[in-house]
């Protein structure tokens, strides 16, 4: 039978379309970050002359080696183990600061090294301040004024390489120009998108995942870290939110970092902070907002004389392109991203042993990543960090697919006015994509895949050998990512249309970043569940999660069966990427999750450990 020419036109017409939407976007990416312009570096152009702001003061982090790294990851092994007699026997930060400081010849060495700036000894890493005149002279390097075309937000960093003394790993701080992020958020019109794309609330929270009514324990804490350009939120909003959805009044119990500025509210922030008390509402919220990227934020978390006990980072980028922050990828602070990677995830290890569960956003442009949205140079899939460490809980996003049930809301917006009868509560979950083979559509493609730095660790090695192995999830070219890495994400949990209160309007957000704050806020529950018990907090989940999972066979989980990651936030021009299965995979990890049945599960192997150790709680 023959193939008809119509057809073979059509199919040469759209590949010759998508050749060229590709060709359109990667000149636009040239244009973008190449510019006319040779002083304009990934959308920030130099505008002031130096001897403007040369006595000004700036901030940063100084990296150096830390002792005993084979102990800190054979303590965190124990204590994070469930079946372990040391199980949830944290340190204090004095412990691990002393476990792991660089020697004071060392870091005295150091300090001279870096005078006349102004440095605190932070283990094993210096917070530092100088002037603008002073980091010149000591690096060896010119500053610039750089501002943003788009936000005009202003910063002070250099583009060139820092000349770093001997015993120095990198130095953040100096160099970084933070990409704006982008914003998936839009007013909702209840004309528009009423019985077609339902609102996602704490009540859907509630229903698909099994929680109960249980609010949270005061006794625990839970927070959103925020970084430079989304780090500000408005009470007013949080409390609009929590009266539109039925909830107690919502509140902040404590900022940290940077002042919050609610006339600057951001979308990002927002979002966190009203779906981290939208889930655990009467559990006390920080917003811990960092004045630079990961290291400083785990650095910080270390030092701190408290600090909550989960944190929700709704934040990840390129791993290979780490070193220079979260938009400039070049090395110029002294690093490689593998060094940078490798350093700041051994500060994870330092969290996780302080008690501390890092929950963070496995991205939002699939397999390929934001750096590589249209993949027309190279078909190799790219890991955002810190998504593939394997010592923070990687969340993936899924979506309802039609039909979508809406009976059973209970929140105010959900049963009275425009909005009513349009609050999701039951449907199919599939992985969240940019893709038109599910209806409705998601704004963002879940990211995930394998880590090029850090190893498979043991907690998740049988289920993901199971997946490469046996299943037809992973593509068949080994070529294009690193088998033997972390997997990620570990978990998902929806992550299209969310419903926010921002600016005194109701909005619709999309991204892993609505399931992060999700994800935090059920492990401030189980949290609060132990509390009520007399029990630590879970730490680092991972290890426990991953129990949970094969000791309930998977049933303490929805598997997600349906879709893949291997569009991006832009389309779907990238033909590769990691498909859903049954069991885990590396679009959704294990699943959503069942909250009854987990915490029936981590009952089950407490009372197990305590009876086997002669243990009382």
């Amino acid at each position: 039978m023959g193939f008809p020419v119509r057809n073979l036109t059509k199919i040469l017409q759209q590949k010759m379309a998508r050749t060229m939407r590709a060709i359109l976007a990667a000149l636009c990416i040239a244009w973008c970050c190449d510019g006319v312009d040779a002083d304009v570096v990934n959308g920030w152009k130099q505008v002031a002359a130096r001897s403007e702001f040369r006595n000004e003061q700036l901030s940063f982090a100084v990296a150096l080696h830390p002792q005993n790294t084979d102990v800190v990851e054979e303590k965190l092994a124990r204590i994070s183990d469930p079946d372990h007699e040391s199980y949830g026997q944290f340190l204090s930060a004095a412990e691990v600061i002393a476990l792991t400081a660089t020697d004071a010849k060392t870091v005295l060495k150091v300090k001279n090294a870096l005078a006349p700036a102004t440095c605190k000894n932070a283990g094993d890493s210096l917070k530092c301040t100088a002037t603008v005149r002073e980091i010149e002279q000591v690096f060896k390097c010119e500053m610039s004024v750089f501002e943003h075309t788009i936000t005009n937000k202003r910063v002070i960093r250099t583009v060139e390489s820092l000349s770093l003394p001997d015993d120095v790993i990198f130095v953040s701080g100096l160099t970084e120009l933070f990409e704006p992020r982008q914003d998936f958020f839009r007013e909702y019109s209840a004309d528009v998108d009423a019985k077609v794309d339902p609102m996602v609330v704490p009540d859907t929270i509630r229903s698909l995942y099994n929680i109960s009514t249980f609010l949270g324990h005061p006794n625990t804490t839970s927070s959103v870290a925020e970084f430079p350009g989304s780090n500000n939120e408005s009470p007013a909003d949080l409390l609009s939110f929590g009266n539109y959805t039925g909830l107690p009044q919502l509140t902040i119990a404590k900022h940290v970092g940077p002042p919050n500025d609610p006339q600057a509210d951001s979308t990002e922030a927002t979002l966190d902070i009203q779906y981290v008390k939208g889930v655990a509402p009467t559990v006390p919220a920080w917003v811990w907002n960092s004045d630079n990227w990961m290291f400083e934020l785990a650095r910080d978390l270390i030092n701190a004389t408290a600090r909550p006990a989960v944190v929700s980072v709704s934040y990840a980028w390129n791993e290979a392109k780490q070193c220079g922050g979260i938009a400039n990828g070049q090395c110029t602070g002294g690093e490689s991203s593998a060094q940078y990677v490798n350093r700041t995830n051994f500060e994870f290890q330092k969290v996780g042993l302080l008690g501390t569960t890092v929950v963070v956003a496995s991205g939002d442009s699939g397999a390929h990543g934001r750096t590589d949205k249209v993949c027309l140079f190279n078909a190799k899939m790219h890991p955002n960090f810190p998504a593939a460490s394997p010592y923070v809980l990687s969340v993936g996003g899924t979506q309802l697919v039609s039909p979508i049930g809406t009976a059973g809301a209970t929140s105010p917006i959900c049963t009275s006015g425009e909005f009513a009868n349009n609050c999701a509560m039951s449907g199919t979950e599939v992985v969240a994509s940019t893709s038109l083979k599910f209806s409705p559509r998601a704004r963002i493609t879940s990211g995930g895949g394998f880590s090029d730095v850090a190893a498979r660790p043991a907690y998740q090695a049988a289920v993901v050998s199971n997946y490469l192995q046996n299943t037809s999830g992973a593509p068949k070219n080994t070529n294009l990512f690193n088998v033997n890495g972390r997997g990620y994400p570990d978990v998902s949990a929806l992550s299209h249309n969310y419903y926010i209160e921002i600016g005194g309007k109701h909005g619709s957000v999309d991204g892993t970043s609505a399931a992060t704050p999700v994800l935090a806020g059920l492990v401030a529950l189980i949290n609060s569940q132990r509390a009520l018990q007399g029990r630590p907090a879970v730490g680092f989940v991972n290890p426990l999660l991953y129990k949970v999972y094969d000791m309930t066979q998977g049933k303490a989980f929805q598997d997600i069966t349906e879709g893949s990651n291997d569009c991006t936030e832009s389309g779907c021009e990238c033909k590769t990427g990691f498909a859903a299965t049954q069991g885990w995979d590396a679009a959704t990890g294990l699943g959503t999750p069942n909250l009854g049945r987990i915490l029936k599960a981590i009952e089950e192997i407490d009372v197990r450990r305590e009876q086997r150790y002669n243990l009382r709680v």
